[in-house]
């Protein structure tokens, strides 16, 4: 499939090859098939190479693969940046609570624990309410990076839709984890906020 390069490496137009024959094989393809495929790329690396129709049309669906794929690993992408994102707005936002604390502490030296509350409360509800919509924004993004082509192969469709499944499970489970997390959170809050009041009252 091709010699390596003087410094012992294959070429970028190799490894490229090799990809494609590997991720053709994953579809399932005949053997045979495959060589035929194969066989076709290689000749497509010629300029000045022509095709008949039935060779185009196996080159068509080899391109629509590659792009499934390609969409496919984008997607994972997408999925993998959101968990992170929403591990990062959990840190900041206990972060942002700690300073509540804080400051509900400092305050409550000048009767002003019912203020402090109303401000925790509107903070929260505003970085929920960004963090939401960028959510949601990122879930229309894989829905769209994993829309294939109708003309695609039935054998790249059922990949695409198992994959599709895998990454709809995981979403589910992030939103679950992270809304029983908000959840307890909030209620520590209010419940320590509440507990403060009453200390405050008591005094």
């Amino acid at each position: 499939e091709g010699e390596p390069g003087e410094d012992g490496e294959e070429s970028p137009v190799v490894k490229e090859l090799r990809r494609k024959r590997k991720l053709l094989k994953e579809t399932g393809m005949a053997s045979g098939e495959l060589r035929q495929v194969m066989q076709l790329l290689k000749k497509q690396l010629d300029p000045l190479a022509t095709f008949n129709a039935v060779e185009q049309m196996k080159l068509d669906m080899v391109t629509q693969i590659m792009e499934a794929d390609r969409q496919q690993q984008a997607a994972c992408a997408i999925l993998v940046q959101s968990f992170w994102r929403g591990i990062l707005v959990r840190r900041e936002m206990s972060r942002q609570r700690a300073l509540a604390r804080e400051a509900a502490r400092e305050l409550r030296k000048t009767s002003a624990t019912t203020s402090i509350s109303r401000v925790y409360r509107g903070h929260v509800a505003r970085r929920l309410l960004r963090y939401t919509r960028g959510h949601l924004g990122r879930q229309a993004g894989i829905k769209v990076a994993l829309s294939v082509s109708q003309d695609t192969r039935g054998v790249v469709q059922r990949r695409i839709e198992s994959k599709r499944k895998q990454l709809n499970i995981g979403v589910t489970e992030v939103q679950r984890v992270y809304r029983g997390h908000l959840g307890r959170r909030r209620a520590r809050a209010h419940a320590e906020i509440m507990w403060e009041l009453r200390l405050h009252l008591a005094a």
